[in-house]
């Protein structure tokens, strides 16, 4: 959900969401192994989460340069890992995690056709070190109907996580309401940082591309989008630690298919 009050120049933001239930294949797979694994020492997951954000945009030059500065925090309640070290009882991993995140975003119109956007962003999440990142994107407008965004992003967090990604989307406007697209993306990373001392469910180095087709109404205030297609994921090489986790880091080809709806009040 998305809230807006604006003044001449300023506009603010707020949002507010929440989950419940496991949000990614990877975690429900650790789930099961670690309750097959550790029948009398499982205790049941419950994942659910919660975020809420506020940003305020600024318009310093009429309709054509904007800058904005965000912040949000998220509480998860995640499923959490499991620990068996020799002689010892079974250690639960911890499973509740907050996030706090701001971001600075510039957007400028350049040209009648060239719509740019930096952004940097900084995320402390619990238990782990300050993770930076940032992404430029560009808007070109082709033709009166057709528009490219290209999108680059990095992402680094010590002491040795690093990220990339590149996408890029070709939309056509069919008539003001309805419109087509096709993208591509690319990601790679150098994979989880791992600070277990027997047992390692952090990923390895992963590399995935993915072409998706959408279609999208676009309403006074309201959106929906349909899109979907082929996502391909490849992992580097398992760690000593990672063995037993072998069938879940394995490459996979997957069908995805999205719905999204959006409304501004």
């Amino acid at each position: 959900m998305l809230c807006t009050t604006s003044k001449p120049s300023l506009t603010l933001n707020v949002s507010l969401g929440g989950y419940d239930g496991f949000q990614d294949y990877r975690s429900l797979w650790l789930n099961e192994f670690y309750r097959q694994e550790y029948p009398f020492g499982y205790e049941e997951a419950d994942p659910h989460g919660l975020n809420l954000g506020a940003g305020l945009r600024w318009e310093y030059a009429q309709t054509t340069a904007f800058v904005q500065l965000d912040s949000a925090w998220q509480t998860d309640t995640i499923a959490p890992g499991y620990e068996k070290k020799p002689f010892l009882p079974i250690v639960r991993g911890r499973n509740e995690l907050d996030t706090n995140t701001a971001s600075l975003t510039f957007e400028n119109i350049l040209t009648p056709t060239f719509r740019s956007q930096l952004i940097a962003l900084v995320t402390d999440t619990t238990g782990r070190n300050l993770r930076y990142g940032g992404q430029a994107s560009l808007n070109w407008a082709l033709a009166e109907n057709w528009v490219l965004r290209s999108t680059v992003g990095y992402s680094e967090e010590a002491p040795r996580f690093e990220a990339w990604f590149v996408e890029e989307t070709l939309e056509t406007d069919i008539d003001g309401r309805w419109y087509f697209s096709l993208t591509g993306r690319w990601y790679e990373d150098t994979g989880e940082i791992d600070d277990s001392l027997l047992l390692s469910s952090s990923a390895p180095e992963l590399e995935t591309w993915h072409i998706g087709f959408g279609i999208r109404w676009q309403g006074e205030k309201s959106a929906l989008k349909l899109s979907g297609g082929p996502y391909f994921i490849r992992y580097g090489a398992l760690g000593p630690y990672t063995e037993p986790f072998q069938n879940l880091y394995r490459g996979r080809d997957w069908g995805v298919v999205q719905l999204g709806y959006s409304h501004q009040f």
